[in-house]
C-alpha cells in the first residue's frame, strides 16, 4: 500500500500518461523510497539476513582449519609428545575435510569455473557449494567429492576435548595458579 501510494505521487508530480519506461521508473523510484525508509528505520535487508548462518559457518570452518595447522606444527616439534601424533590422528578422523573444504572456500573462483585442487580438472558431475544443511556446512572440495562439517555444539565439545587432550599430554612447570583469574 506504501508501494502505492507513492507510485500515486510520483504519477501526480509526473503527469498520468506514462510511457513503459517512464512507468518502470516510477515502479523503481517507489521501491527505492520505501526501502531507504524501511533501512532508516533499522530493518535489515533480508539477503543480508539469509548470509549470516554461511558466514558463521565458514568461520567456524576457519577456526577448525587454523586448530589444524596449529596442531601440525606442534607435532612436528622436536620434543613434541609422541600421544600428540594419536591424538592428531583422532582429530582428522573426526574432521576428515577441513582443509579441502577450506581451500574450496578460498579458491572459489576456480571451482567455479571447474578447477580442482593442484590445477585439475573437477570431475564432471553435480557440484555442490556453500550448503548449508541443518547444521551440516558443505562443499565440493578440489577433488570433486562432498564434504561437510558439522557447525554446532557437538562439534564444538569434540574439539574441546581434543584440546584438552593436547594440553595433558605436557608436563607443566611453574608455580601452581588458578585459571581464569579474576
Amino acid at each position: 500500500q506504501r508501494k502505492q501510494s507513492m507510485m500515486k505521487k510520483i504519477f501526480a508530480e509526473n503527469g498520468t500518461v506514462l510511457s513503459p519506461d517512464e512507468y518502470s521508473d516510477a515502479i523503481f523510484q517507489a521501491e527505492l523510497i520505501d526501502k531507504r525508509e524501511q533501512w532508516s528505520m533499522g530493518r535489515i535487508p533480508g539477503d543480508f539476513e539469509f548470509v549470516h548462518p554461511f558466514i558463521y559457518a565458514k568461520s567456524f570452518l576457519f577456526a577448525l582449519d587454523y586448530f589444524q595447522k596449529y596442531f601440525q606444527l606442534l607435532i612436528n616439534e622436536d620434543d613434541a609428545p609422541k600421544k600428540l601424533k594419536e591424538i592428531y590422528a583422532n582429530f582428522n578422523e573426526k574432521f576428515p575435510d577441513i582443509r579441502e573444504m577450506r581451500n574450496t572456500t578460498q579458491h572459489m573462483d576456480e571451482r567455479n569455473r571447474g578447477i580442482g585442487s593442484r590445477g585439475r580438472p573437477l570431475p564432471q558431475g553435480n557440484w555442490m557449494f556453500n550448503v548449508l544443511n541443518d547444521t551440516a556446512y558443505g562443499t565440493t572440495m578440489g577433488d570433486g567429492v562432498y564434504g561437510s562439517v558439522d557447525v554446532s555444539e557437538k562439534c564444538l565439545s569434540q574439539l574441546h576435548e581434543i584440546l584438552i587432550g593436547i594440553v595433558g599430554c605436557f608436563e607443566w612447570n611453574g608455580p601452581r595458579q588458578h585459571f581464569p583469574s579474576l
